[in-house]
């Protein structure tokens, strides 16, 4: 219980609230959500920290799902969905940390599963420069070297793909398109499209597929013309 210098009675009455039965509660700080999981460790299966704060939906989903072991490779909120069902029928603890941006409810899970907000983080690790989240954390406010970023860019696709965090994939893509756009770079509005084609193909969103395909074939593929003279005859 390192850190937290509050009273017994108030880790006993969350354990009341959320650890007897399942629920939803808030703490003050990071130090009493650490010191009642820490206290009721053995009422849950497991404990789940997720850190909010800059990070979409779609990121937490992946970073849950991947502790959890569960393969999710639907869009954000079909791995939600997934989640629900099996978190929901499990005794877990979600701490949800400095959770504002986040819509309430979407990991608040229900039926076993009891979630304890808390209104700060509480001390992190900073990520490995290339890692996955690290790299979104880069996306969340870009700037400095394009091409910097592009190699980011490259690495994160990597990884999302070799995790099969899909959704994760399909978010760098479209911020890494954006960024493109802004920048009138083809070549990466090119890349980034392809690759955007085929993640919503496996989703089965066929009509956005194409209407992204029609448009990356007819102003964004970049075909070598071929050199002609004056009469239409090849140089």
């Amino acid at each position: 219980m390192r850190g937290f210098t509050g009273t017994r009675s108030e880790l006993d009455n969350l354990g009341s609230a959320i650890a007897d039965r399942p629920g939803v509660r808030s703490a003050a700080s990071a130090a009493l959500a650490y010191a009642f999981a820490q206290a009721y460790a053995e009422d849950f299966d497991e404990v789940f920290r997720l850190e909010c704060a800059g990070r979409t939906p779609a990121a937490l989903a992946g970073d849950l799902g991947a502790r959890i072991g569960l393969r999710l490779d639907s869009d954000w909120s079909g791995n939600l969905e997934r989640l629900r069902e099996f978190c929901s029928a499990r005794r877990f603890l979600v701490l949800l940390e400095d959770p504002e941006g986040v819509v309430p409810g979407l990991f608040t899970f229900g039926g076993n599963c009891s979630t304890l907000i808390v209104a700060e983080s509480g001390p992190t690790e900073r990520p490995c420069t290339e890692s996955l989240r690290a790299i979104q954390g880069e996306f969340s406010h870009p700037g400095g070297d394009w091409s910097e970023l592009c190699r980011l860019a490259r690495i994160g696709r990597r990884g999302a793909r070799d995790q099969n965090r899909i959704a994760e994939l399909y978010e760098l893509k479209q911020e890494w398109y954006a960024l493109a756009e802004a920048r009138g770079d083809r070549h990466i509005l090119n890349e980034s499209a392809r690759e955007t084609i085929w993640i919503l193909e496996g989703w089965g969103r066929f009509a956005e597929a194409s209407r992204l395909e029609c448009r990356r074939a007819t102003e964004l593929d970049e075909q070598m013309a071929l050199p002609f003279g004056e009469a239409g005859e090849l140089v």
